[in-house]
């Protein structure tokens, strides 16, 4: 259910690009209290991105859940930017998180919704 995707400019290593996806999904979904089995996690290289007008590391994240709690992004915000800042070597003044909480009726898994 929940899925993380990662759109970044950083010039990251496949090893370090595997180890943010493995540990994201894990540190995430049991932050969430969602099974690890359900979580998903993708991470698109960009070729050119800017922040602020300039084009150093950075990383645009987004968090989608069923049921996402108010106080989620909250608790998720330092944890995410950890992660990421830390395999991606970003300075975390450069990653934004966008949270998206998702209605049942909106999510599709196995041809049906979890409504």
């Amino acid at each position: 259910m929940p899925y993380i995707s990662i759109t970044t400019n950083s010039q990251s290593s496949d090893n370090d690009q595997v180890g943010l996806i493995k540990e994201l999904s894990q540190k995430c979904s049991a932050a969430l209290s969602k099974p690890e089995d359900y979580m998903s996690v993708s991470i698109s290289p960009a070729s050119h991105m800017a922040f602020g007008g300039e084009a150093a590391a950075m990383a645009f994240v987004e968090l989608r859940a069923i049921s996402l709690s108010d106080e989620a992004p909250k608790n998720l915000s330092p944890l995410i930017c950890d992660i990421v800042s830390n395999f991606l070597k970003i300075n975390k003044d450069r990653i934004y998180i966008n949270f998206i909480n998702v209605e049942r009726s909106n999510w599709g898994w196995d041809s049906k919704t979890f409504e």
